[in-house]
């Protein structure tokens, strides 16, 4: 009998050391991946994407000249006296690209980058306050698109303490950043979350 039961006890550790548990292996679908941050699209990165504020480095305030890196500025009178018109004529690396029919006496330019997006804000301006922004949008130097800012701060702020733009895929938004404006073409103060403007990236299609 005893016999009979050692040679049971034996046979039992054999037939467990032959059983293996099952193990599940996951599927390579079920494996989980790292995430690449490279591989999210340059139009995901974009949506978050914000002008940034760029301050000149050089100001020549006689010649009205103002230059940031590659980026040149220049403001020009311009007097057509037999047809009582005046304005400025705007100059980017000496090239003229716009000129500008106002009665305000002070235009100042802000410039805003992304890469090698740009924004140039005119801001106009006379002693009863800001009329508005004259606003250009360039790619790689080259002015893609012209717009027109109808605001101003209820009082006075910096412009980066006023405004942001948002860079998004195919457009360009303004954002206010305080909590009212001057709508400068109803002639009133607004609350600011009323304001929408975008402008659109893609140039227009000129008539043959």
């Amino acid at each position: 009998m005893q016999k009979k039961l050692s040679l049971l006890f034996i046979l039992l550790i054999l037939s467990c050391k032959e059983t293996k548990p099952e193990t599940i292996q996951p599927s390579k679908s079920e494996e989980k991946k790292p995430i690449n941050n490279s591989s999210i699209s340059k139009d995901e990165k974009k949506k978050n994407s914000y002008f940034a504020y760029e301050k000149w480095s050089s100001i020549n305030k006689e010649d009205e000249v103002y230059q940031k890196s590659e980026f040149i500025v220049q403001l020009k009178n311009y007097l057509d006296e037999p047809n009582n018109i005046g304005g400025k004529k705007i100059f980017i690396n000496n090239k003229e690209i716009d000129l500008i029919i106002t009665d305000a006496y002070v235009l100042t330019p802000f410039l805003f980058a992304d890469g090698y997006e740009k924004i140039l804000l005119i801001q106009e301006e006379d002693e009863s306050g800001v009329y508005g922004y004259i606003f250009y949008y360039f790619d790689k130097k080259n002015l893609i698109k012209k717009g027109y800012l109808d605001i101003a701060p209820e009082n006075i702020a910096e412009i980066d303490k006023f405004i942001k733009l948002k860079n998004e895929i195919t457009s360009v938004s303004v954002n206010i950043l305080t909590d009212k404006y001057y709508d400068t073409k109803l002639d009133e103060i607004m609350p600011s979350h009323k304001y929408h403007f975008s402008i659109s990236k893609k140039t227009e299609n000129k008539p043959q």
